[in-house]
């Protein structure tokens, strides 16, 4: 059995990692997903779920290579405005970001942007 303090870092682990906690399938039939699964899942993403030590030093890893990654490495959206949050390193707030949008469809884009008047939403130390 998982102790409370595990089971809730497994929750908001799964949470964080875009894993559902219930969904209905194709025959209306509704499921919540059980820890087992939870961990499972997490382990297939790379993320150590054996126990609370390993999943929440696994879980910080993961923060801190998001956070360490200027862009996710794909984005799915569909036409029209999209926002992006981009991770910078204090010292690179004022550079100039250059960044290529290549559809599914073929073709791509290049773009320039200069990062310095972009609000600042967050920091990690």
């Amino acid at each position: 059995m998982y102790s409370d303090t595990f089971q809730h870092l497994l929750d908001r682990t799964a949470e964080v990692c875009g894993i559902h906690p219930e969904y209905w399938d194709i025959f209306g039939k509704h499921h919540v997903t059980s820890a087992q699964a939870k961990q499972e899942i997490l382990e297939a993403m790379g993320v150590s779920a054996k126990d609370a030590g390993s999943l929440e030093q696994s879980s910080a890893e993961r923060a801190i290579r998001e956070w360490e990654r200027l862009l996710p490495p794909a984005v799915v959206t569909s036409s029209g405005p999209v926002q992006l949050l981009l991770s910078l390193p204090v010292d690179q707030e004022d550079a100039v970001a250059r960044f290529t949008i290549r559809p599914e469809a073929g073709g791509s884009s290049e773009f320039e942007l200069s990062l310095a008047p972009l609000p600042k939403l967050e920091t990690l130390e």
